[in-house]
């Protein structure tokens, strides 16, 4: 008959933590006048930065606004705390254009750069409106010999 002899081994291990934060569900993070991003995460996450504790974190975010965060001064608050390791993944999701109604539904060339106009509050180049005024006469002929000859 065989004696089985066990024994325990204590084995040494590392707390590790992943966290999830979507600025897309939660854009008043990145307001201006907010607090910036990385102390505001540094500050949620730091109880979790217990010694040695290793902590992911995974950002949501529009890709326009990936400038807002300072990712090295993220991970140095969070190492600063206490972490033994931080890793930063960026999830960037692009945002879809949103068209004005009025510049979609404007007939001609010069409706839509009006309508443009108004929708970014910046007028056109001086010249532009007699141009496209020129332009809507044309012909699909002539306008083809326009372009031809321009080049």
């Amino acid at each position: 008959m065989y004696k089985v002899i066990s024994e325990f081994v204590k084995t040494p291990t590392r707390h590790m933590t992943e966290h999830i934060l979507d600025l897309i569900k939660a854009p008043w993070l990145l307001e201006e006048g907010h607090r910036p991003v990385h102390e505001e995460v540094a500050d949620i996450l730091s109880e979790w930065c217990h010694i040695g504790a290793w902590i992911k974190i995974k950002i949501t975010i529009f890709m326009d606004d990936v400038r807002l965060i300072n990712q090295s001064k993220l991970k140095s608050e969070l190492l600063d705390a206490g972490a033994g390791h931080v890793k930063i993944e960026i999830d960037r999701v692009r945002r879809e254009n949103s068209r004005e109604d009025d510049i979609i539904r404007a007939v001609g060339l010069v409706d839509k750069v009006k309508a443009l106009e108004k929708h970014r509050s910046q007028p056109a180049p001086d010249g532009v409106m007699e141009m496209l005024e020129q332009v809507e006469v044309l012909s699909p002929e002539d306008l083809v010999k326009y372009g031809v000859g321009r080049l």
